[in-house]
């Protein structure tokens, strides 16, 4: 049984970043208080096949973008009403949260007579 391996002139990358914003406001008083967080996050990735080889082995080479954005707030607060009672109220989790997702993906395969059949004896050319 033949075993593959990854050619060192493979050319496929992936890269991955992510990114985070966070800020978060206590104040205290005398009768009670209050919390505020928020955060805001870009995650994404890009996958670059190595076009000829992934087309000839796999049949496909996707070149694949994924992007999110995601937004959140939250909010705690409290009220020393009287005596031993306290008032709390909190606003947030999923309640303020949002997403954007951003999708692109180009796939490119051999192409097909109307039999399918494989027209071109090699990867086409790219553009």
């Amino acid at each position: 049984m033949p075993v593959f391996s990854i050619s060192p002139n493979s050319t496929k990358t992936q890269e991955e970043t992510n990114a985070y914003a966070v800020t978060y406001y206590k104040k205290s008083s005398v009768n009670g208080g209050l919390q505020l967080f928020d955060f805001t996050r870009r995650s994404s990735v890009h996958f670059a096949p190595d076009f000829e080889g992934d087309l000839i082995f796999n049949g496909v080479a996707s070149d694949v973008k994924r992007t999110i954005f995601s937004n959140s707030a939250q909010l705690d607060t409290n009220w020393d009403a009287v005596g031993n009672h306290t008032l709390r109220c909190g606003l947030g989790g999923q309640t303020f949260t949002a997403s954007r997702p951003l999708a692109d993906t180009t796939t490119t395969v051999f192409p097909v007579d109307a039999f399918g059949h494989q027209t071109l004896p090699a990867p086409p050319h790219r553009r």
